[in-house]
């Protein structure tokens, strides 16, 4: 957890106070996103799949070099400068696993959602939001 002070207003308290914020990545908020890494063993002989990991990697690596994770939110909200790109290698994953897997698939997407309706009760009832 991390601690953050941040000037709110929480049930009869108002305030500068300090709240515990889970750090999260973004495979433990939204696990779905691995399925994005099935197409890669194309990559190089795929221009969609080439193209948008080039485009993920080249956005996620200036994000990553940014120290910050933001201020009050739940999990890595910079993931959202790249996920547009990364939305291609996930409909090509989810195409490439098919019916096989498709166990797999539903579940760390339902997990996903799990996971971040956790994060809005959590939101909602410790913060105040």
């Amino acid at each position: 957890f991390s601690s953050r002070r941040r000037h709110t207003r929480f049930r009869n308290v108002t305030g500068v106070q300090t709240c515990a914020l889970p750090i999260l990545s973004l495979l433990v908020t939204s696990p779905a996103w691995l399925i994005a890494l099935v197409p890669l063993v194309e990559y190089g002989r795929a221009r969609l799949v080439t193209g948008a990991a080039i485009a993920v990697g080249a956005i996620a690596l200036i994000d990553l070099m940014h120290f910050s994770q933001g201020w009050v939110q739940f999990g890595y909200r910079f993931s959202n400068d790249f996920a547009p790109f990364a939305l291609p290698l996930l409909a090509v994953g989810i195409d490439r696993l098919g019916g096989r897997r498709a166990w797999l698939m539903l579940g760390l997407i339902g997990c996903s959602i799990l996971v971040n309706l956790w994060g809005v009760v959590w939101a909602i009832r410790l913060l105040g939001w």
